[in-house]
């Protein structure tokens, strides 16, 4: 509806206010101004997801990750178990072939990686990898006259453990509690 100029003349101010207030869009404002300021405003469903569904898909992602990291990590300890029994098993085959050059074995396990002024017949580098286990920690070597000790403290570089923190020694099977 259209009001001129002329109109206004004609039509009193009560008249117009009227006709202002029966058209849809003066009345939608009014409710708009209404409700804005006694309610905050609602987002619509359409626009995104809502707090709690990304909270449920993160909590599920979580409990996933969780188990998986548990099992890789598990796994990870069990591969450095075997890493340290392979390489106790060669630092004793190490021992051995000085014992054969020497008729006996070294005091220390430098022996094995440096010349021994204990051995006449002192080859070459018997053992040419690091002496110390996948924690970095030097393995124990104790030599009880003709026979030896060799072993690593394990994950928890302490004497004892248990499970996957137990020490791994020289000869003893890997099967038990360690290997599962």
């Amino acid at each position: 509806m259209a009001i001129s100029f002329n109109m206004i003349n004609v039509l009193t101010l009560k008249k117009l206010v009227k006709d202002i207030m029966k058209t849809n869009l003066f009345y939608l404002f009014v409710k708009f101004v209404k409700n804005f300021w006694r309610q905050p405003m609602k987002l619509s469903s359409k626009s995104g997801f809502s707090l709690v569904e990304i909270m449920i898909v993160l909590a599920i992602i979580g409990t996933i990750l969780g188990m998986i990291g548990t099992k890789i990590f598990n796994a990870q300890k069990k591969a450095q178990v075997r890493e340290a029994s392979i390489m106790i098993n060669s630092v004793a085959d190490a021992l051995s072939m000085y014992y054969n050059d020497c008729g006996q074995y070294p005091k220390t396990l430098k022996g094995l990686v440096e010349p021994d002024p204990d051995c006449k017949n002192w080859m070459d580098v018997y053992y040419k990898g690091d002496l110390r286990d996948p924690w970095k920690t030097d393995l124990v070597y104790e030599l009880n006259g003709n026979d030896f000790t060799l072993k690593s403290l394990g994950n928890d570089r302490r004497e004892g453990g248990t499970q996957l923190n137990r020490d791994i020694v020289y000869g003893e099977d890997l099967s038990g509690p360690a290997g599962k």
